[in-house]
């Protein structure tokens, strides 16, 4: 089990177990709605959940945008693992249940190079920025279908322009 993935097992113990401890009758199914970027640490973490507790989660996924506006279009859950941002934005129009945000993990974001490419230097500020202004190309998840990178690095480049 990879470092990322024991801390979300962690976690989702934890937001699970307060869920199910809230003087509410203990589900057999857990609704939970998640980024995809957490698809492969819930899938590993999932089958030893539910062994665990007996419980089995209903996994959904989808880009972090995607989610937001499904639950403010009514949809809900037991479960809710989305940018602490986002969380905040749903509280606040009322779609969570109040004091219940809890931080349970990050998602680093990666730069990546071409197998074979120089390693890009990301050791400052200053050279993080040369190696961006200096490639030949970028990939990133595309802003306007709400993935979080996107969405970030998209900011990032307009305030560097």
């Amino acid at each position: 089990m990879t470092r990322i993935s024991l801390v979300l097992w962690v976690s989702m113990t934890l937001v699970l177990g307060l869920v199910l401890s809230a003087n509410i009758a203990r589900a057999a199914e857990l609704k939970v709605l998640a980024s995809v970027a957490l698809t492969s640490s819930l899938d590993e973490l999932t089958p030893i959940y539910e062994k665990e507790t007996g419980d089995k989660l209903s996994i959904g996924y989808s880009l972090a945008a995607d989610l937001k506006k499904r639950i403010l279009d009514g949809e809900t859950a037991d479960v809710i693992i989305l940018t602490h941002p986002m969380m905040e934005e749903l509280q606040t129009q009322h779609k969570l249940a109040v004091d219940s945000l809890k931080n349970v993990a990050g998602t680093p974001v990666s730069i990546v190079a071409r197998a074979g490419a120089q390693k890009p230097d990301i050791s400052s500020v200053d050279a993080l920025k040369h190696t961006l202004l200096t490639a030949r190309s970028i990939v990133y998840a595309d802003p306007a279908k709400g993935g979080a990178s996107g969405v970030y690095f998209a900011r990032v480049s307009i305030v560097s322009a």
